[in-house]
């Protein structure tokens, strides 16, 4: 039988669960912080704020971290127990009710997996998405399509982090691309400064600039709200 190249069994070359929810958050998550970083940037050169190269360079730095971050999380074994696995000689125990289970006598004793039909360290539980059993199991993640477990958990809040922090470095951007009077407003079609636009001084108002959403902002601050959120409180969760 030929040896898959992703895949969570015990067969596959590389860890990558295949769960079609997961990949697709995950590749939502991928390109929303592209896309972010795309539209931001670009804003910063166009509006050249104070300090704008500072903004710039922060701002795809914590990018980056987010995406590596991301896809290590993504493309780590959380901790899955191999089919070898034997139990330490402190856990004789655990290994006499494992042996017992394999025999047959108890299908779901304590130390054995009735799914993986194998021995179960301590603090290890079958996580079903990966179909595996994993040691110090948090929970699947769909956002990085990975169960969270020991070998993976500091990635896990590394891009958390990461998120958060951009995030909130984005909405700070926003803030000042929102009002500060010698820059366009976010929600005009027009170049002039927010503070030039006052439609009393023209005769018509089809002759004054279009206030018209500026799409790629906009879903740039609902991405950084509603994810600035979640992350922050995932991590508050994390860290109690």
């Amino acid at each position: 039988m030929k040896q898959p190249i992703f895949g969570t069994s015990h067969s596959a070359k590389h860890w990558l669960s295949l769960d079609c929810c997961g990949l697709t958050c995950a590749a939502i998550t991928e390109a929303m912080i592209i896309f972010s970083q795309i539209v931001l940037t670009r804003e910063l050169i166009q509006r050249q704020i104070f300090g704008y190269q500072i903004h710039v360079l922060l701002f795809n730095i914590l990018a980056i971290l987010s995406i590596l971050s991301h896809l290590k999380a993504m493309l780590s074994d959380p901790g899955a127990v191999p089919r070898d696995a034997e139990p330490l000689p402190r856990d004789i125990s655990r290994a006499k009710m494992a042996a017992s289970a394999a025999a047959g006598l108890r299908t779901r004793a304590k130390g054995w997996c009735h799914r993986c039909r194998g021995y179960k360290p301590p603090r290890a539980h079958h996580d079903s998405v990966t179909g595996r059993c994993i040691v110090k199991l948090d929970h699947f993640c769909p956002w990085t399509n990975n169960a969270i477990g020991v070998r993976n958990h500091k990635l896990f809040l590394l891009f958390l982090l990461y998120v958060c922090l951009l995030c909130f470095h984005a909405l700070s951007i926003l803030a000042i691309f929102a009002f500060h009077p010698n820059l366009p407003a976010i929600y005009t079609s027009s170049s002039m400064p927010r503070k030039d636009i006052n439609r009393s001084n023209y005769d018509d108002d089809t002759d004054a600039p279009l206030i018209v959403p500026n799409a790629s902002l906009c879903l740039v601050a609902m991405f950084a709200i509603l994810f600035g959120l979640f992350t922050f409180i995932m991590l508050c969760d994390q860290w109690s």
